[in-house]
């Protein structure tokens, strides 16, 4: 997982977030998502990302963590924003 963040702007970006097809399924992706988020809240409070648009198990996988579609970007991504109050 790469986690991009401006602390000015109180936003993060994950991007490459990858499991092992050998560990999907054992929510690692959530929990690891879960995580960064629990782990910089206090500073962050807007975090997007984009997902393929056919990669139903992923877009699953951040929904569970809040985050909502915002967009499709170039017919084949969600971009995908979860705001902290």
């Amino acid at each position: 997982m790469k986690f991009y963040y401006n602390l000015d702007l109180q936003s993060a970006y994950f991007n490459l977030v990858y499991t092992n097809p050998e560990f999907r399924g054992q929510k690692i992706c959530q929990t690891n998502i879960a995580y960064m988020i629990n782990l910089t809240k206090k500073y962050i409070k807007k975090y997007e990302l984009e997902v393929d648009i056919n990669n139903l198990a992923t877009v699953k996988c951040y929904e569970n963590n809040g985050f909502k579609r915002i967009k499709k970007q170039f017919k084949t991504f969600y971009l995908l924003r979860l705001k902290i109050n």
